[in-house]
């Protein structure tokens, strides 16, 4: 799977910078998609296999995903700004290859159980739900920053603040899902969501009661464990002898 999505991905990097017309583009945007669901899915399915630092395995492929996107959030405005759109893009895509060879020079691990079932891809359990409404607070919070910040007179600083606060967020993700992962191997990962997911529900309350910027900042750090831990939390959920995709792809739904 690792391999396949990263040729996908690849691929469809370059077809951006073709620039075929708004229907090719929107093809590949889903193809794009779907190929990085299968290399998420995938890489944590690796992580969980690291027996006894399972969570610091999940912490470190956390921060280093989103340290892909910071770079090239941060280099690629800067290339393209360079070079130009298409050229930009067919840098981009090239240097995405490598990522094949990668894929390619992994070992083949086997699941423990049987192929998992499409239509069992997503189910209400627990932690399922849990997930799913802290995701929808959250990113109802992280859509209307521009709203609860409203100290700024001009659209153009709120736009500022606004990105400086997503930017912060993906930043969050990176230094904490390390230091997540380290205390994982002291504390339970299952006992650290916890911590986490109190920690989110008083950032919300926070904001609620007008304490915005201590609030964002509360939920945006303790949300960087929640994400990272949660596939986690899920496969050590489930009955034994599961397929570890299966939770995996349910919690990630």
């Amino acid at each position: 799977m690792l391999v396949t999505t990263s040729i996908l991905a690849t691929i469809t990097t370059f077809i951006y910078g073709f620039q075929l017309g708004a229907i090719v583009f929107l093809i590949a945007r889903i193809l794009w998609g779907l190929s990085y669901s299968g290399l998420k899915i995938s890489t944590l399915n690796y992580a969980s296999k690291a027996k006894g630092k399972s969570g610091l395995a999940f912490g470190l492929t956390t921060a280093i995903k989103s340290l892909g996107a910071l770079s090239v959030l941060f280099f690629g405005s800067k290339l393209i700004a360079l070079v130009g759109v298409q050229k930009g893009l067919f840098i981009i895509a090239s240097i995405s290859a490598i990522g094949i060879i990668l894929a390619y020079s992994l070992p083949n691990i086997s699941s423990n159980s049987k192929r998992v079932k499409t239509k069992q891809t997503f189910y209400p359990s627990t932690i399922n739900l849990l997930v799913f409404m802290l995701s929808l607070t959250i990113g109802i919070t992280v859509v209307t920053l521009s709203k609860l910040i409203q100290t700024y007179a001009s659209m153009s600083d709120v736009l500022i603040v606004v990105a400086s606060y997503l930017f912060l967020k993906e930043l969050f993700v990176v230094l904490f899902s390390i230091i997540g992962g380290f205390i994982s191997t002291k504390i339970k990962p299952n006992k650290l969501f916890s911590i986490a997911i109190i920690f989110c529900i008083v950032g919300l309350f926070l904001i609620v009661f007008g304490y915005i910027i201590t609030g964002i900042i509360t939920v945006f750090l303790f949300n960087t464990i929640v994400v990272s831990f949660s596939p986690l939390v899920a496969i050590e959920l489930q009955k034994k002898n599961k397929n570890s995709l299966q939770a995996i792809s349910s919690v990630s739904t």
